[in-house]
């Protein structure tokens, strides 16, 4: 707000315990400003990682300036020209302008840029040119984690052609200073080592495509290994086993949190009639219409399993018995709503479910909570179906509001 100061914080005089959580923030905020988050981390780190090598280039330029092996002027432009590579290199990927790329990193320009800055030292410190051959090979060697592997040979190529026309060019301009027996010399060494090096980087990098391509396909076949493991492959909801697994937690994060937990066993009326008469694709399309109506009525954290056969169970925490009766209003309109029948079967009649709710009392196990809810039920399939019965035990605890549900217009219904 205009003109809103805050006031002026009290001086803490801080334990020397506070100050190594002090040092590891400050560390990490450091360390976030240098690498950004996410995926950024990864993408920045590669180029630092990269930065080693301009480094070591540029120290060995500035050492041989000291030596009086290459002149101050020469070891200056190459140690400035790497660095102005590695500072704007670092500044495009820290930015975030690549990330939207295919590669992030850059890897196929800074290749090319790496290339040719290995050919203008070649031409430009003398006589101990013939050191940096190595540092072609080894462009290609980096290369090799970004680029696809059927660019490397290209790429390979173009090191000899640069190199090629380098060499001979610095032969042609002075032939006392490169003599052509040494040009030969420089060429038959390098252009063999580049081009097998091309060669193996793209047999290591379709190897490595293969293994990114097998591991994806393995986790997407444990993904479904999972899906299968946990969830019902008709319905999508959880399994049996899965719900007696992740109810006993959800019911002591309702404690912990002083919250109510309600469950409900939800049957299908005349499930069996569905069956005889339209087969079971039928009673598959009349479960799947129910099990898509729970799922929508049981976000996070609630639970909602298939229990058995044609027979639901839903936890909701947060919610007393009033509360979840009204969700179960819900449910039975949103039911009688969707439309009956699938393209690949005939047209299904109306379907209705009965439902037996209870509420968790205090120290209740989990068992008998279950077991009351199935005594509702019974007795709302015993008062004629397509309805709900709510255990009431005594004494009453006090209930939780209702959160608002996908549909506000709730039918009424006495329990």
């Amino acid at each position: 707000m205009a003109g809103f100061a805050p006031p002026p914080l009290p001086e803490i005089d801080l334990p020397a315990a506070a100050w190594p959580p002090l040092l590891t923030r400050a560390r990490r905020g450091a360390r976030r400003l240098l690498l950004g988050r996410g995926p950024m981390r990864s993408h920045v780190l590669q180029v630092l990682v990269a930065g080693q090598l301009y480094a070591v280039c540029s120290a060995v330029a500035v050492h041989a300036a000291l030596l009086g092996v290459l002149p101050a002027r020469v070891a200056a432009l190459l140690a400035g020209g790497m660095g102005l590579t590695l500072a704007l290199h670092y500044a495009l990927v820290r930015s975030g302008r690549t990330a939207h790329l295919a590669d992030p990193v850059l890897g196929g320009p800074m290749a090319v840029v790496n290339l040719l800055l290995c050919v203008a030292g070649y031409v430009l410190v003398g006589e101990v040119r013939g050191n940096l051959l190595i540092l072609m090979a080894q462009t290609q060697l980096l290369a090799m984690f970004r680029m696809p592997p059927s660019r490397l040979v290209p790429l390979g190529v173009l090191g000899c052609v640069l190199l090629g026309l380098a060499a001979a060019g610095l032969s042609l301009a002075d032939p006392a200073a490169q003599p052509w027996p040494v040009t030969a010399t420089h060429l038959g060494v390098a252009w063999p080592a580049l081009l097998a090096t091309a060669f193996v980087t793209r047999w290591i990098g379709e190897i490595r495509e293969r293994l990114r391509t097998q591991a994806a396909e393995l986790r997407r076949v444990l993904g479904d290994v999972q899906q299968l493991a946990t969830h019902d492959a008709l319905t999508g909801l959880l399994n049996r086993r899965v719900m007696d697994e992740r109810l006993p937690a959800l019911a002591r994060r309702c404690v912990e949190q002083g919250r109510p937990l309600t469950v409900a066993l939800i049957d299908i009326d005349h499930f069996k009639q569905v069956n005889d008469r339209h087969g079971h694709a039928g009673g598959d399309a009349v479960l799947a219409r129910v099990a898509g109506v729970l799922a929508r009525a049981c976000p996070q954290p609630s639970l909602a399993a298939r229990w058995g056969g044609e027979e639901f169970l839903v936890a909701w925490p947060g919610l007393g018995r009033q509360a979840a009766a009204e969700v179960m209003a819900w449910v039975r309109r949103q039911i009688e709503l969707v439309a009956p029948g699938e393209p690949s079967v005939a047209p299904l009649p109306a379907v209705t479910v009965s439902a037996g709710l209870a509420e968790r009392q205090d120290g209740e196990p989990l068992r008998a909570l279950i077991e009351r809810a199935d005594a509702a039920l019974y007795r709302a399939k015993s008062a004629g179906r397509d309805r709900w019965v709510i255990d009431e035990p005594a004494p009453a605890p006090a209930t939780a509001a209702a959160p608002a549900w996908p549909d506000s217009s709730l039918p009424a219904q006495t329990a």
